[in-house]
This record gives structure tokens, C-alpha cells and sequence, in this order.
């Protein structure tokens, strides 16, 4: 039985579709499919039937025509309604009125509705979600060098005030007391006192005044041995006896931009791209803003009231802990302060007793000789004159004990730490936002919205969570359907490969449009 030639060839111009599968268009269905194929720039009807693997049709139209057209649809309407897609590789000439075409099979069209994608090794893919934090797998560019985009300094770390560690403890009276107290919840055998002196650079010369005096007392109460150390200490961590340790917050915000330039991408908002490095001048941590669980960090700070006073800092609600103490960073070293002591004075405050009654003893004797001399002269007892020379020997001998004691240099005491940063008014915990440069995160921007993001997971492909396009990557893929064993393959190939799903034919390698979540 003879079959009536009724299979149906379509040439198209303008198809934005590639021949290595880098863009091809996801429609919704099958008719929209067909609805977008089905205005062709010219339809060759009647013909004989059309073997895919063929690879060629003879058309009946000049080859100089079929120049024009960069794609094709084939259907054998007398076996089946199937349209098959192809991609136009070459023309050969036969005459004025017939051509050769050639092509290549478009498996992702052809086959696009008769199979589903399994579940699969993902490699890449545009994701569904994309809040900072919830796609943190590496990704296969350089980042160039890390800059410092903003930083700020704690607000707890800026004012200090020496202290005076002493064993001993001065009353109102001037008398001694022994030392023993508790200061944030250490208990300790001295007696920490704040000075009340402030380390203003503008007010260095009064505070010198005002140390000197403090030290002066302890050194008239004869207590100067008492005194273990001086110490800088910062004044929001002071503690009275008894009272619980002082504790702060620090609050920061997440950062929304790399060296001024805004991503579309928010996985360029997390580590390595950008995070949150804090500086004390001695030690440094990183801590990534996407492991911060609140909206908003938070660090809590705690000081110790000690000789060597301590301070750190907690994040809170951070990698999975309430308050990370693993992750804490401290801030110590704030500098002793060495002292010198008046050595006349302390040994006036230890011998002024001693010295007033050899001074007496001295004084009686010398005018008791001189009285006796003076008598004995006048009746020829000169012994007594004897006795006036020693006492004025005693007395000389007096003078000199207290004037060797003014000439004596003061007596340093205490170590001398200096803290460049201390002096600097630098000291403390500095808050630093770190990022790529903004030409870098440019380019790895326009990466991640070309090619999606890493994912390397075993999951079920998602090709349609995007405004414009998904990409994908796969590997190992299975491809099962009601399709030949050869599509099959080439398809599997395809996706290991990595191709670029549209969603509106119109906007194809339009990458300015606004892909954001569905």
C-alpha cells in the first residue's frame, strides 16, 4: 500500500539556541513548546518521511534561501505527531531550486517532555534560597587580595584608670589595715583601690600631682613596701568588693555591600568573601557573619579586676551556642605603672621618732657640757669643756644621719610595661569588615549569576526556582524516559556538562534582567 508523502519540514531564523547546549529554552508544556515553533519563516510540506538520524533533508528551495535559517522542526504526520528539533550545521548547493540541509538532532527539545530529571549528584545550580548563609559551599574563583571595608572600635575600651595593688590598706586616720577582698568573683589577699586618676594625655601633668600623692601617703604611713603594684586598668570593669563581675554587649550589624559594590548574589556576603575579623593588636579572630543566628551579632564582654586585668569577648548565638566561650578572643597587657618613692621621706616616716629623740638627747647633753664647762672654767675643772666638744660631736654626727638622708636619690619601684596602642588610645577590640575588593566581587558576582552556585548534593534538580534562567550541572546523571538509548546518552552527557535553562525565548542571554527568586 502506497503512503501518501504528508511529512511536514519547518525552517527557522532566529532561534537563540547553540549547537553545544551552553542555552537552551525551558517551556512550561508542550503546546506552549509548540506554539512557539509554529511561526516559521518557511514550511516544507509533503514531503517523503524524515529519518532523524538521517542527518539531512533535500528541500526544494535555493540554497542561497536556506542560508538564511540556523535551525528546524520535522514531523512524519502519517506515523506520528512528534516534532523533532535540530540545529542547521551546513547547506550544500544542487541546483537553483534544491539544497542539501544539514543538521544535528537539539535532544533537549526534541526529548524535553518525554522524561523527568531523577535524583541526582548536583554540582551546580541556581538556588532556591538565597539568604546569606544558606549556600556556603566553595566556590572555584580567586579573591584576590581581602581589604578592611569598615571597622569600628569597641565601646567599653576607651577609658582607664591606674590603680594601686597594695597588701595593706590606709584609713582615714592614716593607720594601716590588712588587705583582703573579693572583686568579681575572685577572692585575693590584696586590696585593689582605683586612684581615681584618669589616662587623659590632657591631663597627664595632674594626674603625675595626683599619683605622687597617693604614693606619698603610703610612704608617711610607712606602708611604701605594701604597695605590690600600679596598673592600668579600664574603668568600665572597676568592681567594689563583693560585687559581680561587669559584663557588656557589643552590637553590630551585618554588612550588605563589598568595598561599596552590592551583590545580587548574598552568597558574597559570607566567609571568604566577607567576614568579621576582630583585632585586639595581640591577637586576632575571624568569625563568619553567616553563623551569627540573629539578625543583628552580638559579642558579650567580661572583665577581670586583677593585678593583670583581662577582658574578652563572646559571641553570642554564634555556630551553635548560645554563648561560643570556644571562639572567645581576650584583651590584656594593659600596661603597669612603675613608681619611685620619696627616700628622705619614707626614711623620715620610719625614723622620725628615733631621730627627734637622739636630736633631744643631743641637744640636752651639748648645753648640760656647756653649762658644766662654763662653771668648772670659773673653778678649774676643765674636764667639763672635754665633755661640751663630744656632745657637739653627737649632735653633728645627728645632722649628718638626716642630711645624707635628703641627699639620697628616690627609689624606684614597680615594672614599666609600655602599650603602644594604650598611649595611642588604640587599646581594645577592633571591630573589622572584611571583603573582597569591589572589581573582584564584580566578577565573581557575574559568575554566580551565569553559572549558580556550588551545591554538590544529592537531591532532585531544580531548573524553575528563577525569575529568567537556572543553570545546571549534574554528575553521573541517569536519564530514563521514552527516549533512544543514543539521546539518552548525549542528554546524559548535556547535563554533567552543564547547560542554562530560559524561561522566556525573548529574553535569552539577557543576563541584566532581574533573576531573583520565583
Amino acid at each position: 500500500m502506497a503512503v501518501t508523502p504528508n511529512s511536514k519540514v519547518r525552517l527557522h531564523a532566529y532561534i537563540p539556541l547553540d549547537i553545544e547546549h551552553v542555552n537552551t529554552i525551558l517551556f512550561s508544556s508542550l503546546s506552549a513548546q509548540n506554539k512557539y515553533f509554529s511561526k516559521p519563516e518557511i514550511t516544507l510540506d509533503d514531503l517523503t518521511y524524515q529519518r532523524q538520524n538521517s542527518g539531512s533533508i533535500r528541500a526544494g528551495i535555493s540554497a542561497d534561501i536556506a542560508y538564511k535559517y540556523n535551525y528546524l522542526s520535522f514531523q512524519n504526520t502519517n506515523y506520528d505527531n512528534k516534532w523533532f528539533y535540530a540545529f542547521i550545521t551546513s547547506v550544500d548547493y544542487l541546483n537553483d531550486n534544491a539544497c542539501i540541509i544539514n543538521y544535528k538532532i537539539d535532544v533537549i527539545q526534541t526529548y524535553m517532555f518525554d522524561y523527568q530529571l531523577p535524583m541526582c549528584y548536583v554540582v551546580r545550580e541556581h538556588a532556591s534560597t538565597d539568604i546569606a548563609g544558606d549556600n556556603i559551599q566553595p566556590e572555584p574563583f580567586n579573591l584576590g587580595d581581602m581589604i578592611v571595608d569598615s571597622e569600628f572600635k569597641d565601646h567599653y575600651l576607651n577609658d582607664f584608670q591606674i590603680v594601686l595593688c597594695s597588701g595593706t590598706t590606709i584609713n582615714l586616720q592614716g593607720e594601716k589595715e590588712t588587705s583582703c577582698a573579693v572583686y568579681g568573683g575572685l577572692l585575693q589577699g590584696v586590696d585593689l583601690l582605683p586612684t581615681g586618676i584618669d589616662i587623659v594625655p590632657s591631663s597627664y601633668t595632674q594626674s603625675a600631682e595626683n599619683l605622687k600623692a597617693i604614693i606619698n601617703t603610703y610612704v608617711d604611713a610607712n606602708a611604701e613596701d605594701s604597695i605590690i603594684s600600679l596598673f592600668n586598668m579600664p574603668s568600665k570593669f572597676l568592681t567594689k568588693n563583693n560585687e559581680e563581675m561587669k559584663t557588656f554587649e557589643e552590637t553590630l550589624n551585618k554588612p550588605t555591600s563589598l568595598d561599596g559594590y552590592t551583590p545580587k548574589n548574598k552568597k558574597l556576603l559570607t566567609y571568604p568573601y566577607c567576614y568579621l575579623a576582630v583585632d585586639t593588636g595581640a591577637n586576632c579572630a575571624n568569625y563568619r557573619w553567616e553563623y551569627f543566628t540573629q539578625k543583628e551579632p552580638h559579642f558579650n564582654m567580661y572583665g577581670t579586676f586583677t593585678c593583670n586585668p583581662e577582658v574578652t569577648l563572646v559571641p553570642k548565638h554564634y555556630n551553635g551556642f548560645d554563648e561560643n566561650w570556644t571562639e572567645q578572643i581576650k584583651c590584656g597587657n594593659f600596661g603597669q605603672v612603675a613608681y619611685s618613692v620619696d627616700t628622705y621621706r619614707a626614711w623620715l616616716a620610719q625614723n622620725a621618732n628615733a631621730w627627734n629623740l637622739k636630736m633631744y638627747s643631743a641637744t640636752l647633753g651639748m648645753a648640760s657640757s656647756a653649762y658644766g664647762a662654763a662653771t668648772g672654767f670659773f673653778s678649774g675643772e676643765f674636764g667639763n669643756v672635754f665633755n661640751v666638744a663630744q656632745s657637739a660631736v653627737s649632735y653633728e654626727q645627728v645632722m649628718n644621719e638626716k642630711a645624707m638622708a635628703q641627699n639620697q636619690a628616690p627609689h624606684a619601684k614597680g615594672q614599666q610595661q609600655t602599650d603602644l596602642d594604650l598611649a595611642l588610645n588604640k587599646k581594645g577590640f577592633w571591630f573589622k569588615n572584611m571583603s573582597m575588593r569591589s572589581e573582584n566581587a564584580r566578577i565573581a558576582d557575574d559568575f554566580l549569576t551565569m553559572f549558580g552556585y556550588a551545591t554538590n548534593k544529592l537531591k532532585v534538580p531544580n531548573i524553575t526556582s528563577r525569575k529568567e534562567w537556572n543553570y545546571l550541572q549534574t554528575s553521573n546523571i541517569n536519564i530514563y524516559g521514552t527516549v533512544p538509548n543514543d539521546a539518552s546518552a548525549e542528554l546524559t552527557e548535556i547535563y554533567n556538562r552543564g547547560l542554562r535553562f530560559w524561561h522566556n525565548p525573548n529574553h535569552v542571554g539577557n543576563y541584566t534582567l532581574d533573576n531573583s527568586i520565583k
